[in-house]
C-alpha cells in the first residue's frame, strides 16, 4: 500500500466565474509544484501550457477537461490552488505599461 492512499488531502469546493460549476479542488502537493516551477522555467509555451494543464486537471476531484473551460474559470481555479496550497493571502501584482 502506498502513502498515497493512505493520505487524503482536504478538499474545498469553489464555483467558476463564468460556467458556475462547482468543483472539488484539493491542494498542490510539492511534487506538483516543483512539475509547474521547472514547466515555466521552459521557454516553450506548449510545454507551460500543457504543465499547467495537467496539474490542474489532477487537483480537481471531477472529470472536467482543463482546455475546455473559459480561460477566466482556468485562471480562477488557478488562484484558488495557489490561496488554498500556500496559505490565505496571495501577493498578486501588476505593470503599468503607460505613464499618466
Amino acid at each position: 500500500m502506498s502513502l498515497k492512499n493512505i493520505i487524503k488531502l482536504p478538499t474545498r469546493r469553489v464555483q467558476l466565474p463564468k460556467s458556475k460549476d462547482i468543483i472539488n479542488i484539493r491542494p498542490f502537493t510539492v511534487k506538483e509544484q516543483n512539475i509547474i516551477q521547472m514547466g515555466m522555467n521552459s521557454d516553450d509555451s506548449h510545454t507551460i501550457s500543457s504543465t499547467l494543464k495537467n496539474v490542474l486537471e489532477a487537483c480537481i476531484t471531477e472529470d472536467i477537461k482543463v482546455n475546455e473551460l473559459p480561460l477566466i474559470d482556468v485562471e480562477f481555479i488557478f488562484l484558488q490552488l495557489l490561496k488554498i496550497s500556500s496559505g490565505r493571502y496571495i501577493e498578486v501584482g501588476y505593470k503599468c505599461l503607460s505613464h499618466m
